[in-house]
């Protein structure tokens, strides 16, 4: 009697360890808008890292940046160079992510291609546009796209999450190895008794 109650309560345990560890996975996402790289962090369950800390290195280790997140797990810092950051999240308890960010170069004040000696318009006239700068460029593609990144982040805060399917399924797995087991002991036991 005390081996099946040891064997079901183990599979109890077992059955709820999957939620467990998928509600303590972290993500960790960047991307640089205007010279600042905003960072989001949450967990496998949609919550977001709060007061969880971010480390920025760049590529030879040095620390840029380090800042905890705020409720919406999300930190920033201004960062005008062109090259990979490495960022380190930690939120305690062991649960941490680190990725690699590759950053755009900033413009750093330096005129625009447009506006050196001897560039200008290609014609003047009445219909013909001024030439658009980068900056400008930049703004309108990253308005554009804001939205489709905002999607992307909840689609994939969605399929990490654990469905109920998912959730019976494994249960069911469980169940069913925990069956199959206490059917091969009960088996075993009864040829004892009968060569006994």
């Amino acid at each position: 009697m005390r081996f099946l109650a040891a064997v079901l309560t183990l599979a109890i345990g077992i059955a709820f360890l999957p939620g467990v560890s998928q509600a303590h996975k972290v993500n960790l996402f960047a991307y640089e808008e205007n010279g600042t790289v905003f960072t989001e962090s949450y967990f496998g369950d949609g919550i977001p890292c709060r007061a969880a800390k971010i480390t920025a290195q760049d590529e030879n280790g040095t620390v840029i940046a380090e800042g905890v997140t705020n409720e919406e797990g999300v930190f920033s810092f201004p960062y005008g160079k062109e090259g990979d950051l490495h960022l380190i999240l930690r939120a305690g308890m062991g649960h941490g992510a680190r990725i690699t960010f590759a950053t755009n170069e900033k413009n750093d004040g330096n005129e625009s291609p447009e506006k050196k000696e001897g560039a200008g318009p290609v014609g003047k006239g009445e219909g013909i546009s001024p030439p658009v700068s980068a900056d400008d460029v930049d703004r309108i593609v990253e308005s554009k796209i804001a939205p489709l990144r905002d999607s992307l982040r909840e689609i994939q805060k969605n399929l990490e999450k654990p469905t109920f399917p998912k959730i019976m399924g494994g249960i069911g797995w469980i169940v069913g190895i925990a069956g199959a087991y206490l059917w091969g002991v009960s088996r075993k036991s009864r040829r004892e008794k009968e060569k006994g």
